[in-house]
């Protein structure tokens, strides 16, 4: 690899070598030394120390398989729950504090990777909890500049075709990616592949936040099941984003104007809240469960949140 081979757990005398884990994309399975597969041949680029693990063909037929809306209704009739850590990590950009605890419960060394990693800026956190952080984005700079500061990703690559081997990573976090992706069920297909079997994946999309950053796919807690279902994964939880409604998301990432006038999503997001507190309180929490509470909350989210597992 270009960038250098280790990834090290924080505390401890033993390096995590990428080499381990790595395969190349183009064949799917042959190892990659240097920037060349030993399998076929292809050879990759270098982008100033990091690896560009592109395969060169990216046409690849997948099935999709179809999930009835009953089996999604059953999966948010357990899963669309408001957990109790509710909201964003402090300090940790993009990361949901209903997550935390799925990362935190990981034995050390476990290796954490991380899609659409941006900078980077978890790596501190994730090592320092005595694990293995793994960083991949598809580029070092589409991102603020204050992001690249954190170092960047490991190597470059396309979650559609991830250039990892088979059941070698213990969780994958992916938060603000999948509205952004070209084929969403081929991803989760490549991070079900990826992870071990009982692995976690945890993530979130945006829902009713406007077009943006060539944005393809915005998912309803509908389209976020199905989505996870139809890989494989045993759906946890799907919750809406707190406290960031799809008014906040229209001024804040509109234009100038809308902008200016940001506050005015955030008083809409507060008393349409506070009409469902107020629906909750009248009927009780008996007559009115915390799942009915979270779906009227998700009509408007900016953004669909998740915790699931891939079975064994």
């Amino acid at each position: 690899m270009a960038r250098p081979a280790a990834c090290r757990v924080s505390g401890e005398d033993e390096a995590l070598q990428l080499d381990e884990i790595i395969r190349c994309p183009a064949c799917g399975g042959g190892p990659v030394q240097g920037l060349g597969c030993t399998a076929c041949g292809q050879t990759f680029e270098d982008d100033a120390g990091t690896a560009k693990l592109f395969p060169s063909d990216s046409a690849v037929e997948y099935p999709v398989r179809y999930v009835p809306l009953e089996e999604v209704h059953a999966a948010l009739g357990r899963a669309l729950t408001i957990p109790d850590a509710y909201g964003p990590h402090d300090g940790i950009f993009h990361l949901d504090r209903a997550h935390v605890p799925h990362i935190e419960a990981l034995p050390k060394g476990a290796r954490v990777l991380e899609i659409g990693c941006g900078g980077g800026q978890m790596r501190r956190w994730v090592e320092g909890l005595g694990l293995a952080y793994i960083g991949t984005d598809i580029s070092k700079t589409r991102i603020s500049e204050w992001l690249q500061e954190y170092g960047g990703p490991d190597f470059l690559s396309d979650v559609h075709h991830l250039p990892i081997q088979d059941a070698s990573v213990d969780l994958v976090y992916s938060a603000a990616v999948t509205e952004h992706l070209a084929a969403p069920p081929r991803a989760v297909q490549e991070i079900f592949r990826v992870l071990k079997p009982g692995g976690v994946f945890l993530g979130n999309c945006s829902f009713m936040e406007p077009w943006h950053d060539e944005s393809f796919y915005h998912m309803s807690p509908n389209g976020a099941a199905a989505l996870l279902l139809q890989a494989g994964f045993e759906v946890e939880a799907v919750w809406p984003s707190h406290n960031y409604s799809g008014y906040i998301s229209l001024m804040a990432m509109g234009n100038k104007a809308t902008q200016v006038l940001k506050f005015l999503g955030r008083v809409m997001n507060f008393y349409s809240r506070k009409f469902y507190d107020v629906k909750r309180m009248v009927r009780g929490t008996g007559a009115y469960p915390v799942q009915d509470y979270a779906a009227d909350l998700a009509i408007t989210a900016g953004a669909i949140d998740w915790i699931a597992r891939k079975p064994g």
